[in-house]
């Protein structure tokens, strides 16, 4: 960083070294599946040897080293104060009385992102093929903490510190998704006023830390789409920087697309319309550079070839069917995607003639980005009785809200920089930085059934998970570590449903193994989301499990009748039902 930086610039340095690192990352974990490694113990190594070489040019260069500008210490530094006040709320969560310790992180499919990362575990780096995970970056960087910790962590405590993991992982993309926010958020302000470059940035570090970006992920246990923000919010930085190198920038530019095609394909739209945008206004300098510099991008272009036909397109063939999925999940923000693209158009068009980055452009090739992956995503999913709220058009809808609300924040605060004095000036950048954090807060209002929209050091700190947060947690470990399959009813857990989802996931029949444990599981999980109460038919559901002659199961329960009218609810099922002993409840 040392080297490039004053090369490359405030914008260049830190994404494109970042992208970079990732990239490599991602292509160990390609390689050691011929090499049967551990992919933790290959990567460190990988990145060891990088860092080293590093290093050694650093020492070798007689290029003086020069100090960062003051804009771009204005820009960096202060973005991490969304990051210092999320990892504090972490550390301060294992030390608060009620405080969510593992459960914040345990909704929805997080049982299926740590099914997915102990695959990659067992099978040494990730696989390609139809069968596999078609984005399988975010649960492969998952899969390096926890192919150590199994290193050294007994059998009996796995799942404990698989969720514990888990819950650092996220923390720490979390983290990095603050950073470059907070970066993007100060991009457009003016480098002569650092003072106002610092307080875009810190402001915009914390947008991250609200329900619409973090919140509704953290809800649903969806992994993916939080590792495209930060890689999305470096695109609209490398772009700015195309000026100072195109080529750095390209290269960077589709490094991002190949991770984003590993993350969630659709989103790569964006890098490549504004990588397109920076080949048109830039070819002329492109074209003199000497042929060997085109080895690099060429090789990134074989590497996404590959991925794209050896894994992408096998796979949506596939799994084409889970198109047709029903929009549960995100929330529809298709009236907030229009305003502020429109909005952004209106304030970058003033903008453009203050300055002297390339606003316009780059703002147009997000926008249509956007909209293209929203096509797309239509278009594929067009069988559905409504497209438009089917799950993965609204999702790519949330995510452009996401992506289009720091850099029209960015654009408006460039424009209330051009305000001559100076305390108004900041004045209205905080401002309009309070505007967009209120509106990443509170949007949209009211939610459907199912939705908390706390924000997450909320819901963390105050144990705002399930009924009985980490209590419930205790109650799933203690279940999962029986040699047999223990399940709950009619007990006085309130979480029981969770409960019974995540053991019957430890035990194999969730997304594998065995499909009625894996219908009754999830059928009534959802329930309990939505209603707090079990399904209808969920009672039949369970028969079909107490049924199955291959399973010896045990119901802990609460009801003393239970056992006695087995045969009037479930005739033909067995099961050991022990009464008002159910671990992790206080009786």
């Amino acid at each position: 960083m040392a080297v490039v930086g004053p090369r490359w610039g405030r914008f260049l340095a830190v994404p494109a070294v970042s992208t970079s690192v990732v990239l490599l990352s991602v292509l160990t974990l390609g390689v050691t599946p011929l090499l049967g490694f551990t992919v933790g113990l290959a990567v460190i190594a990988v990145l060891f040897v990088a860092t080293a070489s590093g290093v050694f040019i650093l020492v070798r260069s007689t290029r003086p080293l020069q100090r960062p500008s003051a804009a771009a210490l204005a820009q960096w530094l202060p973005s991490l104060l969304g990051a210092i006040v999320w990892i504090s709320s972490r550390l301060v969560a294992h030390i608060l009385p009620g405080a969510a310790k593992l459960s914040w992180s345990m909704e929805g499919d997080t049982t299926n992102n740590l099914l997915y990362a102990r695959r990659i575990v067992a099978d040494h780096g990730i696989l390609l093929g139809g069968a596999e995970n078609p984005v399988p970056l975010p649960v492969g960087i998952l899969a390096l903490p926890l192919s150590i910790e199994r290193l050294v962590t007994p059998a009996d405590d796995l799942l404990r510190s698989d969720i514990a993991v888990f819950g650092w992982a996220w923390t720490l993309v979390i983290a990095a998704a603050c950073v470059a926010v907070g970066a993007v958020v100060a991009s457009c302000a003016p480098p002569t006023r650092p003072r106002i470059v610092a307080i875009a940035s810190a402001a915009g570090s914390l947008l991250p830390l609200t329900w619409l970006v973090s919140g509704l992920p953290i809800d649903f246990g969806f992994f993916n789409v939080p590792f495209a923000i930060p890689i999305l919010m470096t695109c609209w930085l490398l772009y700015l920087g195309a000026e100072r190198s195109p080529f750095v920038s390209i290269v960077s530019l589709l490094a991002a697309a190949t991770l984003l095609l590993l993350i969630w394909t659709p989103a790569l739209l964006i890098p490549a319309f504004l990588g397109i945008v920076i080949v048109i206004r830039d070819r002329r300098r492109l074209l003199r550079l000497p042929a060997r510099d085109y080895a690099v991008p060429l090789g990134i272009v074989a590497v996404f070839s590959i991925v794209l036909s050896r894994l992408t397109l096998p796979a949506f063939a596939a799994q084409a069917t889970s198109f047709d999925a029903g929009g549960m999940g995100y929330p529809p923000t298709w009236l907030l995607v229009a305003p502020i693209a429109a909005g952004g158009v209106l304030i970058v068009a003033l903008l453009r003639t203050r300055t002297s980055l390339p606003v316009f452009a780059g703002f147009v090739a997000v926008v249509l980005g956007c909209y293209a992956g929203v096509g797309l995503l239509l278009f594929i999913s067009r069988d559905h009785f409504n497209p438009w709220t089917s799950y993965y058009p609204v999702k790519f809808a949330w995510l452009s809200t996401v992506v289009l609300l720091p850099i029209v924040l960015s654009l408006a605060i460039g424009l209330l920089s051009a305000i001559r004095r100076p305390a108004f000036a900041a004045s209205t950048v905080v401002a309009a930085s309070t505007i967009a954090i209120t509106i990443a807060a509170l949007a949209p209002i009211p939610t459907p059934i199912g939705y908390e929209t706390r924000q997450p050091i909320d819901r963390m700190l105050g144990g705002y998970v399930w009924n009985t947060g980490d209590e419930a947690v205790e109650t799933i470990l203690k279940l999962s570590q029986r040699e047999e399959l223990a399940l709950l009813w009619h007990s006085n857990s309130p979480d029981e449903a969770m409960i019974n989802y995540w053991v019957i996931d430890a035990f194999g029949g969730h997304l594998e193994g065995d499909e009625t444990l894996r219908r009754f599981s999830f059928s009534d999980y959802s329930a309990f989301r939505q209603f707090n109460a079990h399904r209808p038919d969920s009672t039949n559901d369970l028969c079909q499990v107490l049924r199955d002659p291959s399973s010896t199961l045990t119901v802990y329960t609460d009801d003393a009748d239970l056992e006695a009218s087995l045969p009037d609810w479930c005739e033909g099922g067995t099961a050991s039902f022990v009464l008002g002993q159910t671990p992790g409840v206080d009786y």
